[in-house]
């Protein structure tokens, strides 16, 4: 009798701290994966020129809660790059435009889709990377 009951109160606590994410079987993680991410854009003039001082805007999708905006300036050779951490799922994208602040160059907004390379723990979705070439047309 008694080691029934010990069967039963111990399948009745194995369920009980199930529900709290306690299991035997496997380690629970809540919560939104995570996702870092590196941007690299280029931008280039129609003749395949770097242009220097572009303003590249980053903008999020809409899905991307908490993701902020950021603008960027190029370098000497036309690239801009940072890396990014945050909640970016693999499917995620962001729309890329360049400003020519002296307003002698103008583009079209890209869309960019962020593309995961690697997964190096078990509750994220990777290092992804964005790769663009913006070329921009004289006005």
């Amino acid at each position: 009798m008694a080691k029934k009951m010990r069967a039963h109160l111990n399948a009745f606590l194995s369920f009980v701290l199930s529900l709290f994410g306690f299991g035997v079987q496997s380690c629970v993680e809540y919560g939104v994966p995570h996702g870092d991410y590196d941007l690299s854009v280029h931008v280039i003039n129609e003749q395949g020129e770097s242009l220097e001082g572009i303003h590249v805007i980053k903008k999020p999708s809409d899905s991307m809660r908490g993701v902020p905006n950021d603008t960027l300036t190029t370098d000497a050779d036309g690239r801009v790059h940072k890396k990014y951490t945050g909640d970016v799922r693999q499917d995620e994208y962001c729309m890329l435009s360049a400003e020519d602040p002296d307003s002698v160059y103008q583009t079209t907004p890209k869309v960019a889709k962020y593309r995961y390379i690697s997964d190096n723990e078990s509750f994220s979705w990777g290092t992804g990377v964005v790769e663009v070439e913006i070329e921009m047309k004289k006005k």
